[in-house]
C-alpha cells in the first residue's frame, strides 16, 4: 500500500514538471483570420505588432486599434488595406487579389514606357526602358532647340540679304550657309524624333509579345489500352486548365 503511494506521488510530480513548460508555451489565441484568393498569399499586419504569414492566417496575438494589412503573391497585384480591431473579438477577412494581365501591363506602358515592365515584376527591364526613353526625349529636346537657334540665323541672315537691296555675293553666301545649318539640323531633329517614336513602339512591343509567364496551363496527360477485339490499342489523352 505504501508502494503504491509512492508511486502515485511521483507520477503526479513528474506530471507538473511536464505540463507546466507546455502550459507556458501555449500562446493565446488571435481574434483575426485572413483568408485570400488566392491562396497562400504574403501577408503582413502592421499596427500595434507586426506580424507577416501566409493565408489562410490566424493571428498570434489579439489585436486591437487600426492596422494596415497588405497582401501580395506573385503574379497578382499588391493589395492594401486599413482595419480597425476591437479586442477579444474575433474578425474574419476575407480578401481577393486582382490577377495581372497583359492589356493592364500594355495601358500602364502607354503612359510611361517601362512602368508595364516594371509592372510585372521586371524591374531592371522597366528601368531600361523609362532611362531610354528619358535619353531619347533629352536628344529630341536639344536637336530642335539646335534646329530652332538655326532657324532664327537664317531668318535673320536672309532679313539682312533682302533689306540690303544689292545682290552681294558675301551677304548670299552667308544666307546659303546659313540655310545649310538649318536643314542639317531640321535632319538631326527629324532623327530624334523617330529614335522617340522607335524607342516607345519597342516598348509596346516588349510588352505585348515579351509578357511573363506567371499562369502555366495546367496539363494532364493519360494513357488508356482498348481492348476492341483481338487487338490491343493504347488511346492517349492530354488536357489542359487554363
Amino acid at each position: 500500500m505504501m508502494l503504491f503511494r509512492w508511486a502515485a506521488l511521483a507520477f503526479a510530480a513528474v506530471f507538473l514538471v511536464v505540463s507546466q513548460p507546455l502550459t507556458a508555451q501555449k500562446r493565446p489565441d488571435g481574434n483575426v483570420k485572413i483568408i485570400s484568393n488566392p491562396n497562400e498569399s504574403v501577408v503582413t499586419l502592421k499596427g500595434e505588432y507586426r506580424l507577416t504569414g501566409q493565408t489562410p492566417y490566424v493571428a498570434v496575438h489579439s489585436l486591437k486599434g487600426f492596422y494596415k494589412l497588405e497582401a501580395r503573391k506573385v503574379g497578382y497585384e499588391n493589395f492594401t488595406s486599413s482595419y480597425f480591431f476591437k479586442p477579444n473579438v474575433r474578425k474574419k477577412l476575407a480578401i481577393r487579389l486582382t490577377r495581372k494581365s497583359r492589356p493592364r501591363s500594355f495601358f500602364r506602358s502607354m503612359l510611361m514606357p517601362g512602368w508595364g515592365q516594371a509592372y510585372t515584376d521586371q524591374k531592371w527591364k522597366g528601368l531600361f526602358f523609362a532611362g531610354l526613353q528619358l535619353g531619347a526625349a533629352g536628344y529630341f529636346v536639344f536637336t530642335h532647340q539646335e534646329y530652332q537657334d538655326a532657324k532664327d540665323a537664317y531668318d535673320k541672315a536672309f532679313d539682312t540679304f533682302a533689306t540690303s537691296g544689292a545682290q552681294d555675293a558675301k551677304i548670299y553666301q552667308d544666307v546659303e550657309d546659313k540655310y545649310s545649318i538649318l536643314t542639317q539640323k531640321f535632319d538631326d531633329r527629324e532623327r530624334a524624333l523617330i529614335l522617340n517614336l522607335s524607342v516607345y513602339m519597342y516598348n509596346l512591343f516588349d510588352t505585348l509579345f515579351f509578357y511573363p509567364k506567371y499562369h502555366y496551363p495546367k496539363l494532364r496527360a493519360s494513357v488508356e489500352l482498348n481492348q476492341n477485339g483481338t487487338q490491343p490499342a493504347l488511346a492517349f489523352g492530354v488536357r489542359a486548365n487554363f
